[in-house]
């Protein structure tokens, strides 16, 4: 599986009229007919999916036409769809996996990410045990919309596009002020999160016996379920990244982690 993480916040821009708010909430854009949408959206160079930049239908990740499930953005949908692209059936091979650290198990290898669990504060002050993705390459910290309505928290409108691999860019409307504490120390911070769908796929891609990495048993690990395939609720990025890493590596050689 690869993994998409974004790196970059800035001031959200309609891709239409060059407003201070996402194209598909242009009243210009929507006063288009569908099929003015389409040409206007293709001289702009927009993905006709997602209807931002810098990528094309076949590369896009996000979800589809909500009236016919067609690889286009539902407001260029049409009754007769057959002037839009088709949908590219194939995986897009140019994904790129952020790796922290490699593990090799005989002839099979993958890519191990840093992962940590953290205590996150809910509206009514309770503790919740989350798994974090480090990642010292991301502007912005940033937390799932399940957690965020998990945990009740309160969310604060603002106007971010983040980019990332492939100057793919997707628009955010919502952040959250968090605080998370360590399981381990006594370290505790209060951080803004901008709220995205999904930060990642299963992390690892595949579970695998730990037993296998001869770990030492002196140490307390910041994720002992690292080796269980599972989904990621928060991305720490550099401006928590440095705070939290304790400074001493453990090299365990042999194409295993550090």
């Amino acid at each position: 599986s690869n993994v998409y993480v974004s790196n970059n916040a800035k001031q959200l821009e309609c891709f239409y009229c060059s407003g201070d708010h996402a194209i598909y909430k242009c009243s210009e854009f929507l006063n288009l007919s569908s099929r003015a949408r389409i040409a206007s959206s293709k001289k702009k160079g927009l993905c006709l999916n997602c209807l931002v930049p810098y990528h094309t239908v076949k590369d896009c990740k996000l979800s589809c036409c909500k009236k016919c499930h067609g690889k286009h953005n539902t407001l260029l949908h049409l009754d007769n769809n057959s002037n839009l692209p088709e949908a590219s059936t194939s995986s897009n091979n140019e994904d790129v996996t952020i790796a922290m650290h490699s593990f090799q198990n005989r002839s099979k290898s993958f890519v191990l990410l840093s992962t940590v669990l953290v205590l996150i504060t809910d509206s009514q002050g309770r503790l919740h045990k989350c798994r974090a993705l480090l990642d010292n390459g991301s502007q912005s910290n940033f937390i799932t919309d399940n957690l965020c309505n998990k945990l009740k928290l309160i969310k604060e409108n603002v106007r971010f596009a983040i980019s990332g691999v492939g100057h793919s860019i997707i628009p955010l409307s919502d952040q959250v002020n968090i605080t998370i504490k360590s399981t381990c120390t006594n370290y505790s911070n209060e951080i803004k999160c901008l709220v995205i769908k999904q930060i990642t796929e299963r992390i690892p891609s595949c579970s695998f016996d730990k037993a296998d990495l001869n770990l030492p048993d002196s140490i307390k690990l910041a994720d002992d379920k690292f080796n269980e395939s599972n989904t990621i609720d928060i991305l720490l990025g550099a401006s928590v990244f440095w705070d939290i890493l304790i400074n001493k590596q453990i090299t365990l050689g042999g194409g295993r982690p550090v």
